[in-house]
C-alpha cells in the first residue's frame, strides 16, 4: 500500500513537472496535420458473381491521405479530428477479376504525449467512420458499385520532432479495423496505414 502511493505521488510529481515545462515552452495549444502515406490492407478481397465463393483477389498497396485539427488540453493529452482518403486495389493472376476501394474516412483520435524537448512521441487511439466505394469487376463484362458508410477503430504510435515553435514535421503508424458489408458480405479494411506528417501549432 505505502508503495503504491509512492508510485502514485512519483506519477502525479511527473505529470506536474511535464505541465511546467510545456508552459515554459510557450508552444501554442492548437495544430494543423497534413499527413501522407500509404495503406497497406491486411486481407485479400472476394468478388462476387465468380462462382459460389467468388474470385480472390490479392490486394495491394495504395495511397493514404489526411488533414486532422488538434488541440492540447495538457502536455501529455491531446485530441485530433482528422478526415482524408486512402484506396487499393486488387487483382487475380490471370486478370480476369478486379477489386478497387476508395475510402473516405472521418476520424476523432486520442494521444498520449511524452514532451521531451523537441521530441514528442506519442501513441494514440480513436474511432472512425469510413465512407467506402466497393468497386468490383469480373472479366470485362460485369461492373459492380456500391457505397458504404461503416464504422471503426485505429490504434498506434508516432513522434513529432520540433523545427521551431509554431513548425513541426513527424511521422505516425496506424492499424485500423473496419467491415463494411457489401451484398451481404463482409469486406474487411483491416491493415496498416503509415504516414509522413507536416504541422503547424497555432
Amino acid at each position: 500500500m505505502k508503495a503504491m502511493s509512492i508510485l502514485v505521488s512519483a506519477f502525479v510529481i511527473m505529470l506536474f513537472g511535464m505541465a511546467q515545462a510545456f508552459a515554459q515552452t510557450d508552444k501554442p495549444s492548437n495544430y494543423l496535420m497534413f499527413k501522407a502515406g500509404f495503406y497497406d490492407p491486411s486481407h485479400n478481397f472476394e468478388i462476387e458473381g465468380a462462382g459460389e465463393s467468388g474470385i480472390d483477389i490479392n490486394a495491394e498497396s495504395g495511397f493514404n491521405g489526411e488533414v486532422a485539427i488538434g488541440h492540447y488540453f495538457a502536455p501529455f493529452l491531446a485530441l485530433e479530428l482528422g478526415a482524408g482518403y486512402f484506396e487499393n486495389e486488387g487483382r487475380t493472376a490471370e486478370q480476369t477479376g478486379r477489386v478497387r476501394l476508395n475510402v473516405v474516412p472521418v476520424v476523432l483520435t486520442g494521444k498520449l504525449l511524452a514532451p521531451l524537448g523537441r521530441v514528442e512521441p506519442y501513441i494514440l487511439g480513436g474511432i472512425g467512420a469510413y465512407l467506402t466505394d466497393y468497386d468490383t469487376e469480373v472479366s470485362t463484362s460485369t461492373v459492380n458499385t456500391n457505397t458504404r458508410l461503416t464504422y471503426g477503430l485505429h490504434a498506434g504510435a508516432g513522434v513529432n520532432f520540433d523545427i521551431t515553435r509554431m513548425f513541426f514535421v513527424g511521422a505516425e503508424t496506424r492499424y485500423l479495423w473496419s467491415e463494411p458489408e457489401f451484398g451481404g458480405r463482409d469486406i474487411r479494411l483491416d491493415g496498416f496505414t503509415a504516414t509522413g506528417d507536416i504541422g503547424f501549432r497555432f
